[in-house]
């Protein structure tokens, strides 16, 4: 499973206390546990890497922060309407306030979103082991035989620090993706150099198209700005 790790990690009491009785719980909205098969494959070579196969049963779980995250994003809006004005940001919307990543409000900021971003992590990761339980009792086999392994986690509402090429220049940037997630250019380097194909892959869901892909970002995209982001994603 995946992790942020910030130097510091703070939440409110009040986030906390909200995340604390749902930990383990997928939520409402487009949040999913979703059973399906391998109906197709595109390319042999990354579907092997990834232990994928034809009629391969799939399980996809698309669930977050809960009401953590919600509670960091209802703190962090006041204080960011502030840091707004201190700092003379224009906001073409109230929605839209914001904080120079360097700031002491950004700092925060950022601490609190990896808060989020990890109990998301471990949310996931509980009912990734309810599910291999349910398959065990229902097929009466234990997970090694059944082979339910994770392929990738990932969250999809996310800023993070990255290094990219702007102007034939390489900058460290704050990158926010909105329910879209980037492949790793560190792993796209690595792949590439070692001939195989994959990187950090992405399924697109249902709700989205008829049924769900998975998808592996190529080295070619990045040579436009920021990649090319996938659709909102399952972890």
């Amino acid at each position: 499973m995946g992790a942020l790790r910030e130097p510091t990690q703070t939440a409110s009491e009040r986030a906390v206390e909200r995340g604390r009785a749902q930990l383990g719980t997928l939520g409402s909205g487009n949040h999913f546990v979703e059973v399906g098969y391998v109906a197709e494959v595109f390319d042999e070579t990354v579907a092997r890497t990834l232990g994928l196969w034809k009629d391969q049963a799939t399980i996809i779980i698309h669930t977050g922060s809960r009401g953590l995250g919600h509670q960091v994003c209802d703190d962090y809006i006041r204080v960011m309407l502030d840091a707004a004005r201190k700092y003379q940001i224009e906001l073409p919307d109230p929605q839209l306030c914001c904080a120079p990543v360097s700031s002491p409000e950004g700092k925060r900021y950022l601490e609190a979103m990896a808060c989020a971003a990890n109990f998301a992590f471990t949310n996931r990761q509980m009912i990734t082991h309810w599910v291999r339980e349910t398959f065990e009792q229902v097929f009466h086999k234990g997970p090694r035989d059944l082979k339910l392994d994770l392929i990738y986690d990932v969250c999809h509402n996310i800023a993070k620090i990255e290094t990219h090429t702007v102007n034939g220049k390489k900058k460290k940037l704050c990158v926010h993706r909105k329910g879209a997630t980037g492949p790793s250019l560190q792993t796209i380097q690595i792949f590439h150099l070692n001939t195989n194909p994959s990187a950090n892959p992405s399924s697109s869901q249902g709700i989205w198209v008829d049924v769900p892909m998975y998808w592996w970002g190529q080295r070619e995209p990045w040579k436009r700005p920021l990649g090319a982001p996938a659709m909102e994603q399952a972890g």
